[in-house]
Protein backbone atom coordinates (compact mmCIF):
# COMPACT_ATOMS: atom_id res chain seq x y z
CA UNK A 1 0.00 0.00 0.00
CA UNK A 2 2.83 2.31 0.88
CA UNK A 3 4.42 1.64 -2.51
CA UNK A 4 1.17 2.46 -4.32
CA UNK A 5 0.82 5.73 -2.35
CA UNK A 6 4.34 6.79 -3.34
CA UNK A 7 3.64 6.01 -6.97
CA UNK A 8 0.47 8.12 -6.85
CA UNK A 9 2.32 11.00 -5.16
CA UNK A 10 5.18 10.77 -7.66
CA UNK A 11 2.76 10.68 -10.61
CA UNK A 12 0.89 13.73 -9.24
CA UNK A 13 4.12 15.73 -8.77
CA UNK A 14 5.34 14.89 -12.29
CA UNK A 15 1.95 15.71 -13.84
CA UNK A 16 1.75 19.00 -11.94
CA UNK A 17 5.33 20.02 -12.79
CA UNK A 18 4.87 19.28 -16.49
CA UNK A 19 1.69 21.36 -16.61
CA UNK A 20 3.47 24.45 -15.20
CA UNK A 21 4.24 26.95 -17.93
CA UNK A 22 6.93 29.58 -17.73
CA UNK A 23 5.09 32.76 -18.74
CA UNK A 24 6.79 35.58 -20.63
CA UNK A 25 7.19 37.04 -24.10
CA UNK A 26 7.40 34.29 -26.73
CA UNK A 27 7.66 36.58 -29.81
CA UNK A 28 11.22 36.30 -31.16
CA UNK A 29 10.98 39.75 -32.78
CA UNK A 30 10.24 41.47 -29.45
CA UNK A 31 12.91 43.45 -27.60
CA UNK A 32 12.01 41.52 -24.44
CA UNK A 33 11.85 38.00 -25.94
CA UNK A 34 12.20 35.34 -23.24
CA UNK A 35 13.71 32.13 -24.63
CA UNK A 36 12.64 30.25 -21.47
CA UNK A 37 8.98 31.25 -21.79
CA UNK A 38 6.59 28.55 -22.93
CA UNK A 39 3.37 30.56 -22.56
CA UNK A 40 2.91 34.10 -23.90
CA UNK A 41 1.73 36.44 -21.16
CA UNK A 42 1.02 39.44 -23.45
CA UNK A 43 4.06 41.38 -22.26
CA UNK A 44 5.86 41.57 -25.62
CA UNK A 45 7.28 44.93 -26.69
CA UNK A 46 7.69 45.11 -30.48
CA UNK A 47 10.00 47.58 -32.25
CA UNK A 48 9.17 48.55 -35.83
CA UNK A 49 11.25 50.70 -38.16
CA UNK A 50 10.34 52.97 -41.06
CA UNK A 51 12.93 54.42 -43.43
CA UNK A 52 12.65 57.46 -45.70
CA UNK A 53 15.42 59.11 -47.66
CA UNK A 54 16.20 61.98 -50.00
CA UNK A 55 19.27 62.27 -52.24
CA UNK A 56 21.17 65.04 -53.97
CA UNK A 57 23.42 64.32 -56.96
CA UNK A 58 26.73 66.17 -57.12
CA UNK A 59 27.89 67.16 -60.60
CA UNK A 60 31.08 68.88 -61.66
CA UNK A 61 29.77 72.31 -62.65
CA UNK A 62 33.09 73.86 -63.65
CA UNK A 63 32.94 74.52 -67.43
CA UNK A 64 36.77 74.47 -67.54
CA UNK A 65 36.99 70.99 -66.00
CA UNK A 66 37.57 67.88 -68.13
CA UNK A 67 34.82 66.31 -65.98
CA UNK A 68 32.28 69.08 -66.63
CA UNK A 69 28.69 67.91 -65.99
CA UNK A 70 29.85 64.45 -64.94
CA UNK A 71 28.35 62.84 -61.86
CA UNK A 72 30.94 63.17 -59.10
CA UNK A 73 29.00 61.87 -56.10
CA UNK A 74 25.86 62.06 -54.02
CA UNK A 75 24.61 63.07 -50.61
CA UNK A 76 21.81 60.99 -49.15
CA UNK A 77 19.87 61.84 -46.01
CA UNK A 78 18.13 58.85 -44.43
CA UNK A 79 15.63 59.07 -41.62
CA UNK A 80 14.86 55.96 -39.61
CA UNK A 81 11.91 56.07 -37.22
CA UNK A 82 11.61 53.50 -34.44
CA UNK A 83 8.25 52.84 -32.82
CA UNK A 84 7.57 50.60 -29.86
CA UNK A 85 4.20 48.93 -29.30
CA UNK A 86 3.04 46.64 -26.55
CA UNK A 87 1.68 46.85 -23.05
CA UNK A 88 5.04 46.52 -21.29
CA UNK A 89 7.16 48.89 -23.38
CA UNK A 90 7.08 51.75 -20.88
CA UNK A 91 7.85 49.36 -18.01
CA UNK A 92 10.94 48.22 -19.92
CA UNK A 93 12.27 51.75 -20.43
CA UNK A 94 10.87 52.24 -23.93
CA UNK A 95 8.59 55.06 -22.82
CA UNK A 96 9.20 57.15 -25.92
CA UNK A 97 6.82 56.08 -28.64
CA UNK A 98 9.26 57.05 -31.36
CA UNK A 99 12.88 57.81 -31.77
CA UNK A 100 14.70 58.82 -34.91
CA UNK A 101 18.14 58.37 -36.35
CA UNK A 102 19.22 60.66 -39.15
CA UNK A 103 22.13 59.49 -41.28
CA UNK A 104 23.96 61.48 -43.93
CA UNK A 105 25.83 59.37 -46.46
CA UNK A 106 28.31 60.98 -48.82
CA UNK A 107 29.52 58.86 -51.69
CA UNK A 108 31.60 59.48 -54.77
CA UNK A 109 31.44 58.32 -58.37
CA UNK A 110 34.81 59.84 -59.32
CA UNK A 111 38.21 58.96 -57.92
CA UNK A 112 40.07 61.27 -55.51
CA UNK A 113 37.67 64.15 -55.08
CA UNK A 114 36.86 66.63 -52.36
CA UNK A 115 34.11 69.19 -51.89
CA UNK A 116 32.51 71.24 -49.16
CA UNK A 117 28.91 70.60 -48.27
CA UNK A 118 26.09 71.81 -46.07
CA UNK A 119 22.87 69.93 -45.41
CA UNK A 120 19.96 71.58 -43.56
CA UNK A 121 16.64 70.07 -42.50
CA UNK A 122 14.17 69.84 -39.69
CA UNK A 123 11.72 72.42 -38.37
CA UNK A 124 12.92 75.71 -39.84
CA UNK A 125 15.99 73.84 -41.16
CA UNK A 126 17.32 73.91 -37.61
CA UNK A 127 19.61 70.90 -38.05
CA UNK A 128 22.73 71.64 -40.05
CA UNK A 129 25.65 69.40 -40.94
CA UNK A 130 28.54 70.92 -42.83
CA UNK A 131 32.08 69.92 -43.64
CA UNK A 132 34.52 68.87 -46.29
CA UNK A 133 34.35 65.45 -47.89
CA UNK A 134 37.67 63.96 -49.00
CA UNK A 135 36.92 60.80 -50.92
CA UNK A 136 39.81 58.79 -52.30
CA UNK A 137 38.22 55.79 -53.95
CA UNK A 138 35.00 54.99 -55.78
CA UNK A 139 31.92 54.56 -53.58
CA UNK A 140 33.67 55.56 -50.37
CA UNK A 141 31.17 56.86 -47.83
CA UNK A 142 31.35 59.16 -44.87
CA UNK A 143 28.45 58.72 -42.47
CA UNK A 144 27.22 61.10 -39.80
CA UNK A 145 24.60 59.78 -37.40
CA UNK A 146 22.27 61.81 -35.20
CA UNK A 147 20.40 59.93 -32.49
CA UNK A 148 18.93 62.83 -30.54
CA UNK A 149 15.34 61.61 -31.01
CA UNK A 150 14.26 64.94 -32.50
CA UNK A 151 11.50 64.94 -35.10
CA UNK A 152 13.08 65.92 -38.41
CA UNK A 153 11.21 66.59 -41.63
CA UNK A 154 13.66 65.54 -44.33
CA UNK A 155 11.18 66.71 -46.97
CA UNK A 156 12.46 70.25 -46.32
CA UNK A 157 16.11 69.31 -46.79
CA UNK A 158 18.34 71.82 -48.56
CA UNK A 159 21.78 70.97 -49.93
CA UNK A 160 24.66 73.31 -50.67
CA UNK A 161 27.75 71.83 -52.29
CA UNK A 162 30.95 73.66 -53.21
CA UNK A 163 32.98 72.99 -56.34
CA UNK A 164 34.27 69.48 -56.90
CA UNK A 165 38.06 69.35 -56.67
CA UNK A 166 39.95 66.48 -58.29
CA UNK A 167 43.05 65.66 -56.26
Amino acid sequence: MKKVSWIIVLFTVVAFASSCKNEGCTDRSAVNYDSDATKDDGSCCIRTETDTSISYAIYDNDPGSPHYQELAGAITVKRKVFKYSGSSCSDLGYGEDRCENVVIIISNQADNISFTYSVEFGPGNAWVEAGTANLSSYDEQETIVDTSCEEYDIGTTTFDVGPVIYN
